[in-house]
């Protein structure tokens, strides 16, 4: 009976892992650039740098980085989420906001 347990739940672990793996959190984005047409945007991390674009701010995806902390024993999660998923787009930059200020007034 015991091993039972143990290998059901070495299996829902490694579900678990693998479906944070497949971005975790951070979502893609559909988002209208003024230029004309909507494009989607991905999620990037600290490894594909080159995903981000400068005309759309991103956030810290809070999911990812909790899902991180909790399979830290893992390694390989948290090293996927946030290499490849800890910024998703929310939207255009605003340029009339001053760098640094969140939000409206």
């Amino acid at each position: 009976m015991k091993s039972v347990i143990s290998i059901a739940i070495v299996v829902v672990f490694i579900g678990l892992c693998i479906s944070m793996c497949n971005g975790g959190c951070a979502d893609e984005k559909s988002i209208c650039l003024p230029e004309g047409g909507c494009h989607k945007f991905q999620p990037y991390g600290l490894f594909s740098l080159n995903k981000e674009n400068e005309n759309i701010e991103y956030e810290v995806s809070t999911g990812n980085v909790v899902w991180s902390c909790i399979f830290s024993a893992s390694v390989f999660v948290p090293v996927i989420l946030i290499g490849w998923y800890l910024y998703e787009p929310v939207g255009l930059v605003d340029r009339s906001r001053p760098v640094g200020v969140k939000g409206g007034a």
